[in-house]
């Protein structure tokens, strides 16, 4: 169960992440239907009352959300790793073996 308190960090992101990410539109808005109920899966485990709030509160302190009250933008880091998330979805690959964490270091150095 999550504590409400810390955040996940990017190498336990898991598809809910990166499926929230893919979604985010440019205009800083996330279709309804996109939102989730349930569980957060992280690449781990489930999360018991993670929500998809917690989720937008996870990117942005991973500095690829920025949010402004109820807009949300992807940062300049969140173009890049929305970028190679849908390469990696058209290579065949998939949500829960992509690995941002990887990016977003290369990123930082």
């Amino acid at each position: 169960m999550w504590d409400g308190h810390r955040t996940i960090p990017t190498s336990r992101f898991g598809s809910d992440h990166w499926h929230l990410l893919l979604h985010l539109q440019e205009s800083g808005s996330v279709r309804r239907k996109h939102w989730r109920d349930g569980p957060t899966l992280l690449a781990d485990a489930e999360l018991h009352g993670h929500t998809d709030y917690d989720v937008i509160r996870d990117l942005a302190a991973a500095d690829l959300v920025h949010p402004f009250m109820e807009e949300r933008r992807l940062s300049s880091a969140g173009r890049v790793v929305r970028a190679e998330l849908v390469e990696h979805l058209r290579g065949g690959g998939n949500f829960s073996n992509f690995r941002a964490d990887v990016v977003v270091t290369r990123l930082a150095s």
